[in-house]
């Protein structure tokens, strides 16, 4: 995404220290007119319309002080998506060590790992998340949250852990590790933490991404346990994904599914193709059939039957600023 910096470069002189200061502005705006098997047409805000704020202040020595905030909205009706700042709202300090940020923020090992397998991010009628990497809002973003990341040659590492401040709420821990190095890459999260009071959750997930130039192949799975004989039970998916460079955008394919408790609760494909018109714009089709059948849906399939076996495609509009 192509970032619009806007000049603060504030310089205060202490002796021959020199601080720098920069605030950069970024977001993205999309619309799309979305058809689903069971509900009528609409436009709808498909991949999450964005804006935020990011700065650094170089306090010397090799250490920065850092903060950013990201509010999401919904830009067919210009409605807010959940709290003020639902992206994140974080403050951080940066050096040598790594990064350290308090606040708002995504859990270690979410973007890295867990929604990286899925070639729609997802989002969207072909978003393929859901069904094979299984990933509950607690392992999405985490408040009230301290996080630490650190590189290491081609290998990242995080841990984050967020206080619950609830009680009988458990704290949620996740950590995250990955590589890149050529055209190979790979990932592994783990998490643990209170989706309800008395409920926890442990939950792995892992990939496996190759480039081989006209393709990208990327394979993920997820499991997780919800330490009862009730609930959510026991579960596990699978991602394959698929993008390749074709005239001037990507084609993008996947396929998902998962089970609970050896039962086959979703089933999922998914493809689409995205042309660019710029670097910073976009016009994209996606088309999804989702299989979502078993135990597990008993009680949607007697609320509303049409939404098993559901489809759908979209057009979609996209600028990053």
């Amino acid at each position: 995404m192509k970032k619009s910096l806007i000049a603060l470069a504030v310089l205060a002189a202490s002796g021959a220290v020199m601080a720098q200061s920069s605030v950069t502005i970024a977001g993205k705006v999309n619309v799309g007119y979305q058809k689903l098997s069971d509900s009528p047409a609409g436009f709808n805000d498909v991949h999450g319309s964005r804006w935020s704020m990011t700065g650094v202040e170089d306090l010397g020595g090799g250490m920065k002080a850092t903060f950013g905030f990201e509010q999401r909205f919904t830009a067919d009706t210009g409605a807010l998506t959940g709290v003020n700042f639902n992206g994140y709202s974080k403050v951080g300090l940066a050096g040598g060590f790594g990064a350290v940020n308090f606040g708002r923020q995504y859990n270690s090992g979410f973007l890295e790992v867990t929604n990286s397998v899925d070639p729609f991010g997802g989002d969207g009628v072909a978003e393929l998340r859901t069904a094979g990497m299984g990933t509950t809002g607690a392992f999405v973003r985490v408040a009230n949250s301290v996080r630490y990341d650190g590189a290491f040659g081609p290998v990242k590492f995080g841990v984050s852990h967020g206080l619950s401040e609830t009680v009988g709420l458990s704290d949620i821990t996740n950590i995250g590790l990955t590589y890149a190095g050529g055209p190979v890459s790979a990932g592994l999260a783990w998490g643990r933490g209170g989706v309800a009071v008395g409920t926890d959750v442990s939950q792995v997930s892992l990939f496996g991404a190759y480039n081989f130039g006209v393709a990208k192949v990327s394979l993920g799975m997820n499991t997780y346990d919800d330490g009862t004989a009730a609930g959510l039970g026991d579960g596990k998916g699978y991602l394959l994904g698929l993008t390749a460079p074709l005239g001037s955008g990507v084609a993008k394919f996947g396929y998902a599914r998962s089970e609970v408790n050896g039962v086959r609760n979703h089933s999922k494909f998914g493809l689409g193709y995205q042309y660019k018109l710029s670097k910073r714009t976009s016009l994209e089709f996606n088309y999804g059939k989702d299989g979502e059948n078993a135990i597990a849906t008993a009680a949607r399939a007697a609320a509303a039957p049409a939404a098993l076996n559901q489809s759908g495609y979209e057009f979609v509009l996209t600028h990053n600023f």
